[in-house]
């Protein structure tokens, strides 16, 4: 080994004393007589052999960031563990409090008061799940509590996110869900238990009081990014069911239900009053009950027209007829009265006409809600056994509906005649308000706005 060089003094530059100004720090030290200063000790270089390379320059890591563990020396692998575990919370945090920013959600305040606000990112519970929001639905609930601020004894007395038609991506699960995964696509029925009441032990959780919904007061919908659910009410979609045929399974369970109730079977001839949403998923589901015909009454022309489109035998708009006019038109078209009438529009004509139309024995079932007090020719539907039933919601219709979806059995997207980013909420929804679509659909995910 060659002996150690020695490293020469370095020269004295420093001006002599009396050309040095004064100092301008006020510490004492610096003001204490100067001396002359000595040649620092000779440092001793390392050895090092000839064809030896010299050592690597170490540079200085950032902290708290990714890429920190990769510039340290891998002489230092504890200190290089440390600085990335705290680069990648560093980063978690980031995103998190970006997420947070990015929850956008759609709020009804009252009556005509509706915003785009920014709402956390809620942490679901052990038995839920957190969704990225893909496809929802506006309904006409949402944009009633929108303009009326309630429907019935339902009022929005706080802030209330809209929105309960929808489908999403499982983000995060709780610890007790088995069932669903990250990753998972999902179809989101709105209506979750709360207790195992009597009505949930018969099957009938629809008719439970203490049931949550989405976007029914007090509980928030699902109009936003991010949104939290009962898992087993998160419903996972085939890979050929699209996001917006998981949102329609909410409207087309309203179908399924109302013609279970009325039993629809094979050969039945069918009468639907109204050709919106709900009239024509009716339409949609008896058809494929077996309905041998299915006759669809509207005021709207186009209305009419969709639901030829989808399936129905016979159309009829209806003008300035009274109810016993209309019935005698739909026993004339059909050729007989129906054994079934499903009334989706609420409105009082429309449930007359059903009564005097049906058949003796027939069932009238119905599903859209209009006034309170309603009159109609009751004593009529009696003496002629006409069995009238209400409808509520849905109940364990999703795995049906989903089958159907999956099997083609049905095709409900037809339904949907716009598409609004989030970001546009407040114009889809006066695009709905109009009733200038049919089914206007929102994107909640901003990075995936495809059906």
């Amino acid at each position: 080994m060659a002996a150690a060089a020695r490293v020469p003094p370095s020269p004295d530059l420093s001006p002599a004393p009396s050309q040095r100004p004064p100092s301008p720090h006020p510490n004492p030290y610096r003001q204490m007589p100067e001396r002359r200063r000595e040649a620092p000790p000779p440092i001793l270089a390392p050895p090092r052999f000839r064809d030896e390379e010299a050592p690597p320059r170490v540079e200085r890591a950032p902290f708290l960031t990714s890429r920190a563990s990769q510039l340290l020396p891998s002489t230092l692998p504890g200190l290089s563990r440390v600085l990335q575990t705290a680069a990648l919370t560093r980063q978690g945090e980031n995103d998190m409090a970006a997420a947070k920013a990015e929850n956008l959600s759609l709020v009804v305040h009252g009556p005509g008061d509706l915003r785009l606000e920014n709402y956390p990112i809620p942490e679901p519970g052990p038995n839920e799940v957190l969704l990225k929001m893909h496809s929802v639905g506006i309904c006409g609930s949402d944009v009633h509590y929108w303009q009326h601020g309630r429907i019935g004894d339902f009022v929005v007395e706080k802030p209330m996110v809209l929105g309960h038609e929808a489908s999403g991506t499982v983000v995060k699960v709780g610890s007790l869900v088995k069932h669903l995964k990250a990753g998972d696509r999902v179809a989101i029925e709105p209506g979750a238990l709360r207790e195992m009441d009597e009505f949930c032990k018969i099957g009938r959780y629809n008719l439970s009081p203490s049931i949550f919904f989405c976007a029914t007061p007090p509980d928030d919908g699902n109009l936003c990014r991010f949104y939290k659910h009962n898992a087993d009410f998160c419903y996972k979609l085939p890979d050929n069911v699209t996001f917006e045929e998981g949102a329609l399974i909410e409207p087309l369970s309203v179908g399924i239900h109302a013609c279970r109730r009325a039993g629809i079977t094979l050969g039945n001839k069918v009468f639907v009053c109204g050709a919106g949403p709900i009239g024509l998923v009716t339409l949609i589901v008896a058809k494929a009950m077996g309905a041998a015909q299915v006759l669809v009454t509207d005021l709207s022309a186009s209305r009419l027209s969709k639901a030829k489109e989808v399936g129905a035998d016979i159309i009829l708009q209806i003008s300035k007829e009274s109810p016993k006019e209309v019935a005698s038109k739909v026993e004339g078209l059909l050729g007989c009265k129906p054994e079934v009438t499903i009334e989706c529009t609420g409105a009082e004509p429309a449930i007359q006409s059903g009564i005097y139309a049906t058949r003796s024995g027939g069932t009238l079932v119905l599903v859209g809600l209009g006034s309170e007090m309603t009159t109609v020719p009751l004593v009529h539907a009696a003496v002629r056994e006409v069995d009238i039933k209400g409808v509520f919601r849905y109940c364990n219709t999703w795995p049906m509906a989903i089958s159907m979806l999956a099997s083609k059995s049905v095709n409900v997207m037809p339904l949907v005649t716009h598409r609004f980013p989030l970001e546009k909420a407040l114009e889809a929804f006066e695009t709905a308000r109009k009733g200038l679509g049919l089914k206007v659909m929102l994107k909640c995910d901003p990075n995936d706005q495809n059906p």
